[in-house]
């Protein structure tokens, strides 16, 4: 069997394993909590689509924390009545196996700080953990033809992709420079990181597949110095849901 027949033959039987398992998985969860607010962003990269990131924010956990990244995505929040918040800015920071952070607006590099509240504002409390790595998803076959053309991923572990029992969503934390200084950035985990519990504020989830698939390709997005990708990744729009 030559290479190209062979590869043909794994293409197509992974793909029929992945048509089973979506009928027996459901694309979307559940939120935690009805009463807490879902927002999105819709991402691009170099001015391509990739996709929407859906995020149940912790209302019911942290409501002040929700409160200014909820008016960051729709716009409420304004200065000399011009709205201002995470439409047009950039995801900064990308450490595949670790968390894509972003949320600045007001410097685009990871040097600015701006909230509802001020500049700055108060570590709210820290009653949940970083333990949703969000390392093990489910993907469509288009996915994983798609990655290593366009984000250079070289392999992806097929154990790591069908294991949709397995499967756990990514969280939502404050970004900060230290104790009590929150503002505007915000980074979403792409792996288990408990050294940060404690010191981050966890205010909510990636809600469903699809913007797990989101996440995903950015989290493998090709980058230069200090974790910066090549190519920008821009929130094109975003808002409640």
């Amino acid at each position: 069997m030559s290479i190209g027949v062979l590869l043909v033959y794994v293409m197509s039987s992974m793909k029929s394993s992945n048509a089973g398992l979506q009928q027996a998985i459901p694309m979307h969860r559940p939120v935690r909590n009805p009463e807490n607010p879902v927002v999105f962003m819709d991402v691009s990269v170099g001015g391509s689509a990739i996709g929407r990131i859906r995020m149940e924010l912790y209302k019911d956990v942290a409501p002040k924390t929700v409160e200014n990244f909820r008016q960051l995505c729709t716009g409420e929040f304004k200065l000399n009545g011009v709205p201002i918040g995470y439409k047009g800015s950039t995801f900064h920071r990308v450490i595949r196996d670790f968390m894509i952070q972003g949320g600045d607006f007001v410097k685009g590099d990871g040097t600015g700080s701006l909230s509802i509240y001020g500049e700055k504002f108060p570590d709210e409390n820290f009653k949940l953990a970083h333990d949703s790595p969000g390392n093990i998803m489910a993907m469509p076959m288009s996915y994983l033809l798609e990655c290593p053309l366009v984000f250079g991923v070289k392999f992806v572990e097929p154990a790591l992709i069908w294991d949709y029992e397995s499967c756990v969503y990514c969280l939502l934390s404050m970004a900060n420079s230290g104790p009590n200084t929150n503002g505007c950035q915000f980074f979403i985990t792409c792996n288990k990181c408990d050294w940060l519990d404690s010191k981050h504020v966890v205010f909510g989830k990636v809600l469903d597949q699809q913007s797990m698939m989101t996440v995903r390709k950015i989290e493998n997005a090709q980058v230069g110095e200090n974790s910066r990708p090549k190519l920008p990744i821009t929130v094109s729009e975003c808002g409640e849901l």
